[in-house]
């Protein structure tokens, strides 16, 4: 076989392999590339060029596009590198440190300083983790509306002269977060809340007063799926799990100087605690916004004290016939997630 037939075979067979890489190119379709900034947020679409060290240029899913200098830039995720990112520049070879001749009356050679490594090498930016955990602190706010029984035929919201509980009509919980974020995504944690309960009292009568109050104490654990996360707006879904405390305090006093004093501290278990929310991206790391809570739960057991004219005493039950109880929280929340 001449030199001829083999530049033409040499010539079809890398026509081929072209033809054949860019149809397998454009059968994979596009791909969503995503670049995290530092201050929190996600671009999302098509990085079109990306120089390590000075910029990176995205054509965002609602076709912007937006060049973003390298100082604001945590990792680029491309599901394909760029055509127009240049190559990185060839690590200079160990070899002999390049020479000078130094013209004169006698030759002498001098020994240059090996040429220091590119500008991209020195950027670079770091390599992407496939699992991110990062804690996170949270604070809740609201109002709560209650529902429900203390326990079969003792109904929450209605006060009981009998039983000695005002009702309860809802109360402000504060709550406290502490968990982690695993992966962006998923959030594990626990939570204590404490609230201030309002109370309605019972009838009083003639010739008495009777002054009542309360607080509700929570305490568990929940995991929460974040739709959007480091987004500009986060939609979330929670679940949890957990036990509860609610005190009620009523005292009875005849204008005599010796009030009398019945406290009662029903306990028992949440077992079902789903909220939903939306967290409004207010800076790095750092958000913020509404959310609903639906908890529901069953009191088994109360443990009562009576104090009055200097004596006192106390004493527990099961319930033999437990109710559940309902409170719907309509809040707002903060959140510091250590990026």
């Amino acid at each position: 076989m001449n030199t001829n037939a083999l530049s033409a075979a040499a010539a079809l067979l890398a026509a081929a392999v072209s033809l054949t890489t860019s149809s397998l190119a454009l059968a994979a379709g596009p791909q969503q590339d995503e670049v995290d900034l530092l201050d929190g947020s996600t671009l999302h679409g098509k990085v079109t060029q990306q120089v390590p060290g000075s910029y990176v240029v995205v054509e965002t899913d609602d076709g912007h596009v937006e060049s973003v200098p390298w100082s604001q830039v945590k990792r680029v995720r491309a599901s394909t590198p760029p055509a127009s990112t240049p190559a990185p520049a060839p690590a200079p070879a160990p070899a002999t440190p390049a020479t000078a001749t130094a013209a004169g009356p006698s030759t002498a050679t001098v020994a240059l300083p090996p040429a220091p490594p590119p500008a991209a090498e020195l950027a670079a930016p770091p390599p992407d983790r496939d699992v991110e955990l990062h804690f996170e602190l949270g604070a809740r706010l609201g109002y709560s509306f209650a529902s429900g029984d203390y326990a079969s035929g003792l109904p929450l919201g209605s006060p009981s002269g009998d039983a000695l509980v005002p009702g309860i009509s809802g109360g402000i919980p504060l709550t406290f977060d502490l968990g982690m974020r695993i992966g962006k995504y998923v959030y594990v944690g626990g939570f204590a809340s404490y609230g201030f309960l309002s109370t309605i009292c019972p009838q009083a009568n003639p010739g008495y007063t009777i002054h009542c109050d309360g607080h509700d104490v929570r305490g568990g654990i929940d995991a929460q799926i974040h739709i959007v996360p480091r987004g500009k707006v986060d939609p979330w879904v929670g679940f949890g799990f957990g036990h509860e405390w609610l005190t009620t305090s009523l005292t009875v006093s005849d204008g005599s100087g010796s009030p009398a004093t019945d406290k009662q501290t029903f306990d028992g278990w949440n077992f079902a605690d789903v909220m939903v929310g939306l967290d409004f991206r207010m800076a790095r790391g750092l958000g913020f916004g509404p959310y609903l809570e639906l908890t529901s739960g069953s009191f088994g057991s109360d443990s009562e004290s009576v104090s009055g004219g200097g004596s006192s005493q106390s004493a527990s039950s099961d319930f033999s016939s437990t109710s559940s109880h309902q409170w719907f929280t309509l809040g707002v929340r903060g959140t510091f997630e250590a990026l």
